[in-house]
């Protein structure tokens, strides 16, 4: 951050310029020595001693989170400190720490892209470095939305990608066709953009890549159908080659090269809609041939291995380069995108061996109670859980339902639902048509299948992402070895009203909350933020309801960590119920027993990272990143825009992601050499 600070152009001026730095850092910066699970404690033991409200909350979480002493040593460039001898004086890790100590002082631009800085290079070499190969390792990292990310157009952390995207001569951003509904669509496939339309002069030995909206599938729907379709994202990338299958003439806007089934003759087309070749054959034997090669008789990729494509190419099939056959991947998965990625690879073990970990921003870890409670209100609303079963029926014939359902769930469908009362209170003072707005939210419902937000929405909770770690976190399913590293976001309620300035009689930005306007009489929307709106009325309840008030708006803190990483009994996530339900489930009472939890009070009492034997988890290596001052839309500038014909002005979210994709792409590499250096070594 301090790097890309402007330099004053004198002493009065660079006194405003850190001034500004110490603001920034205010707004965005925490840290604690302390382990989640241990720091949660201490801040709860000191709301205690000082009359257990949230004013004594909010003040021990700020001498946990933000001592001052603590902060001045995490802000020392001290790799003495912080890294231990025997690892810091390995030669490459040596030289790597050596170039970041002289990059340190150099001033960086905002014009400057992360990927021709000096900064980028020293990362890089170390992230492709392969002990006892003199040959680099091409590395990307692959960006998984979250909730609704189907719908959005912007990318998460969008900074650095759109630098990934410009040093490698592709569009800054994909190219979308214009669609009036809700769902994005990507006017080039992966492949194309990321391989054979867009060739550029640098050498990929790091990219980032990052899926957009049909890609991604239904992202408010279950889990197992966006876990299939980021699997055809990574293997539309990384096969040895691709073809499409189809059934009428493609035409430039489809996907080729293409084989089509046309009547009774199997046909090859070229990159230009062209046919290839011609094959005669009867329908049943292009059935027996299809059939043997596996393709799936619907439009769309097919993804085929070396001898699939050996056979398809005898038939005459083209066949496209894979753009990173020989790349590995690192997944970072935002929100939701954290269980999809992680339930994708225990489905999916062959992808195993194209991954060499996982890193998690806000993720759903180990579930979102808020998920939980919109269930839980859903069902009290039409009448218990056989009824949530059949509610798509009962809304069809109940049209009246929908509206008063998401009254009911009040705000908490975030992204679905912007009618929230406050919100859209706030917007009608100020003069805003929000019928625009709920014209579109009705459109966008009507295409929904509420069984799909239904079985979304129980992917998320609580429950079930701590009982699929407790069945599936484990070498049984993780055969190679990987890092799962989590990152997060500590919310401040206070800083989404008004951020922290040096002088707060004399702020520097306005209260992103508060609308102003502009001399005539119109909203200035560069200033007025919907998502400091929507944030601040739902963090409220959140902060007095996550323990120890540590919650990013959406998800609590502990929960965005891995399972193995985490202290505290089950009994502080899961309710007695769901205890019951978890003991008495028979997958789960078989593992039980092989690990020797013999009574549902032991299950409940026993720290839940000893309920998987470190025996089981010899692959798995769990890191804990830390946490920033944020909340769970920092990954964006804006999250809730509103519609173009209102405005195409937004207020930008002003937390450092640059600086933070940054610090995280060198933390990376550290890693990186540290593994090659010290793990493989121990192996060998």
């Amino acid at each position: 951050i301090k790097k890309r600070m402007p330099i004053g152009k004198n002493k009065k001026e660079q006194e405003e310029i850190d001034k500004d730095y110490q603001i920034i850092l205010d707004n965005n910066f925490i840290y604690t020595s302390l382990t989640f699970d241990k720091a949660e404690k201490e801040i709860l033991n000191l709301t205690k001693k000082n009359g257990n409200t949230s004013s004594a909350l909010y003040e021990a979480r700020k001498k946990v989170m933000e001592n001052k002493k603590e902060r001045a040593k995490a802000l020392n460039l001290d790799f003495k400190s912080s890294i231990p001898k025997a690892i810091r004086e390995n030669s490459e890790i040596k030289k790597f720490l050596l170039n970041i100590s002289k990059q340190s002082t150099k001033h960086i631009s905002d014009e400057e892209n992360f990927f021709a800085s000096t900064l980028a290079t020293n990362a890089i070499n170390g992230l492709s470095f392969q002990k006892g190969s003199k040959e680099k390792r091409k590395k990307a990292l692959v960006l998984m939305p979250g909730f609704a990310g189907h719908t959005i157009k912007d990318y998460i952390f969008e900074e650095i990608v759109i630098d990934a995207n410009k040093y490698f001569d592709r569009p800054a951003v994909r190219p979308l066709v214009d669609t009036k509904g809700p769902t994005v669509v990507a006017a080039e496939d992966a492949q194309e953009f990321y391989g054979s339309k867009y060739t550029s002069k640098h050498e990929k030995n790091f990219d980032i890549l990052h899926p957009v909206g049909t890609e991604l599938g239904n992202s408010i729907g279950a889990n197992a159908k966006n876990e299939e379709d980021l699997r055809k994202f990574l293997l539309s990338l990384t096969e040895e080659c691709s073809i499409h299958l189809m059934y009428e003439k493609p035409t430039k806007q489809d996907e080729c090269p293409a084989l089509v089934l046309e009547g009774e003759e199997l046909h090859s087309y070229d990159y230009n809609g062209s046919i290839v070749k011609e094959y005669p054959l009867e329908r049943g034997a292009s059935v027996e041939i299809l059939e043997k090669l596996e393709l799936p008789f619907s439009q769309g990729p097919t993804f085929l291995n070396k001898n699939l494509c050996e056979m398809i190419t005898s038939f005459g099939g083209h066949t496209t380069p894979a753009p990173y056959k020989d790349t590995d991947f690192t997944l970072l998965g935002y929100s939701k995108g954290a269980p999809i990625i992680l339930e994708m690879l225990q489905k999916y073990p062959e992808l195993q061996e194209k991954v060499d970990g996982v890193i998690t921003f806000a993720g759903v870890v180990q579930g979102a109670s808020v998920a939980r409670e919109i269930l839980g209100k859903i069902e009290s609303f039409i009448g218990g859980k056989e009824a949530l079963k059949s509610i798509d029926k009962l809304l069809q014939t109940n049209p009246e339902l929908l509206s008063s359902l998401l009254t009911c769930v009040d705000g908490n469908l975030s992204t679905i639902n912007l009618n929230f009362p406050a919100l859209k209170s706030i917007l009608e003072r100020v003069g805003v048509k929000t019928e625009i707005i709920e014209d579109k939210i009705t459109s966008y419902l009507k295409t929904l299948n509420f069984a799909d937000v239904i079985s979304g929405a129980t992917d998320l909770t609580p429950y079930e992402r701590i009982k699929w770690h407790l069945k599936y976190f484990n070498d049984k399913h993780f055969k190679k070895k990987m890092f799962f590293m989590n990152m997060s976001a500590i919310n401040d309620p206070s800083i989404v009203v008004r951020p922290r300035d040096e002088d707060p009689f004399k702020p520097k930005s306005p209260s992103p909350i508060v609308p102003m306007l502009n001399d005539d009489g119109s909203v200035a929307w560069e200033h007025f933020s919907p998502d400091a709106a929507f944030l601040y009325l739902s963090s409220l309840a959140g902060f007095e309801g996550a323990s120890a008030g540590l919650y990013d708006a959406q998800v609590e803190l502990a929960h965005t960590k891995s399972l193995l990483l985490d202290n505290r009994p089950l009994s502080e996530s899961l309710t007695k119920e769901e205890l019951e339900k978890l003991w008495l489930d028979k997958d789960m009472q078989e593992i039980f027993k092989q690990r020797k939890i013999t009574t549902i009070e032991q299950l409940i009492k026993t720290p839940r990272n000893k309920l998987i034997p470190a025996s089981e988890t010899t692959n798995i290596k769990t890191i804990d990143l830390g946490e920033i001052m944020g909340h769970h839309w920092s990954p964006f500038k804006q999250a809730l825009k509103l519609p173009e014909e209102i405005t195409k002005k937004y207020a930008a979210w002003k937390f450092p992601r640059k600086a933070y994709m940054s610090a995280l792409v060198q933390t990376m590499s550290l890693y990186n050499l540290y593994y090659q250096n010290f793990v493989v070594d121990n192996e060998e």
